[in-house]
């Protein structure tokens, strides 16, 4: 230690006292500078706003805290680094990316994810109830979901992932039942079915009770984990119980009309052989009719001409229909690389098309590495011969490079990614032998499993970048991980939900619009602290703590009040949903949001 080093600890020593604690957002200048000539990693990244700006590019390059987790692009070197003088405008330019991110997300799940698992369903040949509350339930919540397990399984440095995870299902729920379902009562006025409405939203009320209830105690632990996933499979007996009770009561009502038209049935019937039993004899005409297509039938089978050369007509057929197929199959990969035409862009609005660009990279991408199979193209699936060769080099090798880390501790001697490549060129090689391009192979099912498992690669992908921009802004703007879970990032997922619920009621079906946002935040809560609990108590030691904030704790109250309070508006309007209460609705989350607003900007 020179003599500059040892006045600055010595300076450090006398502002600070003789106990120091790193783990503090508040930091003399002098002791962050002493820190960082000493490459020491004891400092939190939020304390870069307590060096001179000349100094926070060394302060995030040195310090691990400012290192982001498992991600690809390094957004604190970016700001620090880059944007040192225009940090506002990193500000929008991350505001545009998670844009970009959370499209390209819906993107994956709608185009990749819910085929997959459509698929899936059929082939295990599942009902249409089982698979609503599983898989379509897992393909509509999705980015929701995932969102909450990588924000679970990330251990907290600058942000608090605990509370920026429960925060976006309080916040999300809060969202699509208060915002999205009061849009829809201000339109319309719907007709609830009193049984499956309070079906859902019971369910909903005990599941955020008992959220709430294990996160009294500022911890998860495994046996509370197991209970939501226990809660979860009693949701899907209960869904098929009351769809089962729903079937037979409509089945009842279908059969007192029915018991009542027998009589009039029957007279019909006796009428119709009294006035035309003669019908069934062989009459004159129909013998005649008969002799002239024996005469047809006799004239079709006259010998013809021979055709010469009958061997090199085949032949030039063969050639030309291999070089069709060849030419088929270049248009069929082309096309599902770049599924638009000129009409796309000329016909539809300017924001259809914004849209279709924002989605257009990236879907290269996810075309390329994810043998789609969906079950409502017929006849061929969208099987593509040439594309799930390249599906099966490329989606192996993706998945290889996102879990890199996970595949160097299993096997730190051995070039997984060699090992990766040669197995995908063998199947890729197998499949080329044994189907065709013309139509799909009897095991084309199996694709569907691949695609479900890489579309879960690519969404996991996007969601750790997700996280990973948000976790850089609460260090920029001092942000805490509740206030952007509840906003930012539920806002982020929830628009889906929205544009879907509200294009639903304007096609004429508000009843399943409004059912919705009640059904997909219950789905969201179950699913995702389910299975996010499941890997972080698994992750972090049989125990996850959270602790509930004040934010998160207003959330919570806003929520169970729009919940109750769409109970009881529909009780007391006949199972009806009227404008008033979607007024109510909406004015709770105004309230609710200028409340956690102003407790984080306090």
């Amino acid at each position: 230690m020179n003599s500059h080093q040892g006045l600055l600890l010595f300076l450090a020593f006398c502002t600070t006292g003789e106990n120091v604690d790193v783990n503090t957002t508040s930091y003399p200048q002098t002791f962050i500078t002493w820190h960082v000539m000493n490459n020491s990693t004891d400092v939190q990244c939020e304390a870069v706003h307590s060096v001179n700006k000349s100094e926070q590019c060394d302060f995030v390059t040195k310090q691990e805290d400012c290192q982001i987790q498992g991600g690809y692009l390094d957004y604190t070197r970016f700001v620090y680094c880059y944007l040192h003088d225009y940090k506002v405008a990193g500000i929008f330019i991350f505001v545009f990316w998670l844009t970009f991110l959370f499209i390209n997300m819906g993107m994956a799940v709608r185009d990749f994810l819910c085929p997959s698992l459509d698929a899936i369903a059929r082939t295990l040949r599942l009902s249409e109830n089982v698979a609503g509350v599983t898989f379509l339930a897992l393909g509509n919540g999705a980015a929701d979901i995932f969102s909450i397990v990588v924000l679970m399984i990330k251990e907290d440095r600058n942000l608090s992932y605990a509370e920026t995870a429960i925060g976006s299902i309080f916040g999300g729920g809060l969202f699509v039942v208060s915002v999205v379902a009061g849009v829809i009562c201000l339109n319309y006025k719907i007709k609830v079915e009193p049984v499956l409405f309070f079906r859902d939203m019971g369910t909903y009320l005990v599941a955020i009770s008992w959220l709430v209830g294990m996160l009294a105690d500022g911890k998860i632990v495994t046996g509370e984990a197991i209970g939501f996933v226990t809660l979860y499979a009693l949701y899907v007996v209960l869904v098929l119980i009351s769809n089962q009770w729903e079937k037979r009561k409509k089945q009842q009502a279908e059969r007192k009309p029915l018991v009542a038209s027998d009589k009039e049935r029957h007279q019909n019937e006796g009428i119709a052989e009294t006035s035309f039993g003669s019908a069934n004899k062989d009459t004159p005409a129909v013998k005649s009719n008969e002799k002239v297509a024996d005469v047809e039938d006799s004239l079709a089978t006259l010998p013809g001409e021979t055709v010469k050369n009958q061997s090199q007509l085949d032949q030039n057929k063969n050639q030309t229909d291999m070089l069709n197929m060849c030419s088929q199959q270049c248009q069929d990969f082309w096309k599902a690389l770049w599924p638009y035409s000129k009409s796309t862009f000329t016909l539809n609005r300017w924001y259809y098309i914004v849209l279709v660009i924002t989605e257009a990279p990236l879907r290269i991408f996810l075309t390329l590495s994810i043998p789609v199979v969906n079950y409502t193209k017929p006849p061929k699936h969208c099987w593509n011969r040439l594309l799930i060769m390249c599906n099966l080099l490329l989606g192996p090798a993706i998945t290889t490079y996102a879990f890199e880390g996970f595949f160097q501790e299993l096997y730190s001697h051995v070039y997984v990614g060699l090992i990766v490549l040669g197995v995908s060129m063998l199947v890729a090689i197998l499949v080329a032998a044994t189907s065709y391009s013309d139509h799909p192979p009897s095991y084309q099912w199996v694709f569907a499993f691949l695609a479900f498992l890489m579309s879960v690669v690519w969404i996991y992908i996007i969601a750790n970048e997700v996280v990973n921009v948000l976790e850089t802004c609460g260090i920029v703007l001092q942000l805490t991980g509740a206030f952007l879970g509840l906003i930012i990032l539920a806002g982020g997922n929830s628009v889906c939900d929205f544009v879907t619920n509200v294009v639903v009621a304007r096609e004429g079906k508000p009843q399943m619009g409004f059912a919705a946002s009640y059904g997909g935040p219950l789905l969201n809560v179950l699913m995702g602290v389910g299975v996010g609990s499941l890997a972080a108590v698994a992750k972090h030691g049989g125990s996850y703590t959270v602790k509930l904030t004040h934010q998160l704790i207003i959330a919570i109250a806003f929520l169970l009040f729009s919940i109750v309070t769409a109970m009881v508006g529909v009780t007391l309007g006949s199972f009806t949903a009227h404008r008033m209460l979607g007024a109510v609705l909406l004015t709770t989350y105004i309230a609710c949001f200028i409340v956690i607003t102003s407790i984080e900007f306090s």
